[in-house]
């Protein structure tokens, strides 16, 4: 979880833009999987392989939106005295930050470069039964472009591990600093580096969690999955799968 406490505690470093006086802000924030949620039982029903865009949504289940949107709002107050008038979800998948945060009154975007996962938004925005305004956007990281300029970016859910390149890191950094606002903040959720040093992150994990009334299970990692040393890209292999009362047709 993140807390207003734990801030401090975060590695921090500021971006340079040319041309402008924004401010980025790189947090390593911790990991949204709580370890009690590694546990797994060991009598399973049968499960089934979910339709890939509520499989991907279901994995968001365990974060708390609401804490995260609290925090966003608090690290940009820390750095420009007032609340966000504006706010761009980048890489949003559910959207969820830019759904709160347009309850909140911000003029709120979300970009994805998914069009199932921004329809699955869209949808989940409709029927929160509160008054929302996004500008969803279909696009790429790498290549995007704001008509108004916002006050603050969250490039979450580890999304910048997708930038593989140095050419696409700087790009989407380019990107973004022609986005934010003179006093914009740019927050990053990144992997925890002790995760990288202790080796834990190469290693197996399978939990089990709830979503929208059924069980699931994650199954991140698994034995055989590829460092590449040159380029230090991992290739992790990730399923998620959904108990069902009988075992799935063959």
């Amino acid at each position: 979880m993140l807390s207003k406490g734990a801030f401090s505690d975060r590695a921090r470093c500021s971006l340079g833009c040319e041309g402008g006086g924004q401010r980025a802000l790189a947090m390593f924030l911790r990991c949204s999987q709580s370890q009690a949620a590694r546990a797994t039982s060991p009598h399973r029903p049968p499960f089934e392989r979910p339709r890939s865009t509520f499989g991907k949504a279901a994995v968001f289940s365990s974060r708390d939106f609401a804490e995260e949107v609290e925090f966003l709002t608090w690290a940009y107050q820390q750095h420009c005295k007032r609340k966000p008038a504006s706010f761009l979800d980048l890489c949003c998948g559910p959207a969820e930050h830019a759904r709160l945060l347009s309850q909140e009154g911000a003029q709120c975007s979300a970009l994805d470069s998914s069009a199932a996962m921004l329809s699955y938004a869209k949808s989940k925005a409709k029927g929160s039964g509160k008054k929302t305004a996004i500008n969803f956007m279909q696009g790429n990281m790498t290549s995007f472009k704001l008509e108004e300029k916002a006050d603050l970016i969250g490039l979450l859910h580890g999304s910048v591990a997708e930038l593989h390149t140095h050419e696409a890191a700087l790009s989407c950094l380019r990107c973004i600093c022609q986005a934010l606002s003179r006093e914009g903040l740019l927050v990053l959720e990144m992997l925890h580096p002790k995760e990288i040093f202790t080796g834990t992150f190469f290693e197996p994990l399978e939990w089990d969690f709830e979503f929208e009334g059924q069980d699931w299970t994650m199954c991140y990692g698994r034995e055989g999955d590829l460092l590449n040393p040159f380029s230090q890209i991992v290739h992790k292999s990730i399923q998620v799968l959904r108990y069902s009362d009988e075992a799935p047709n063959s």
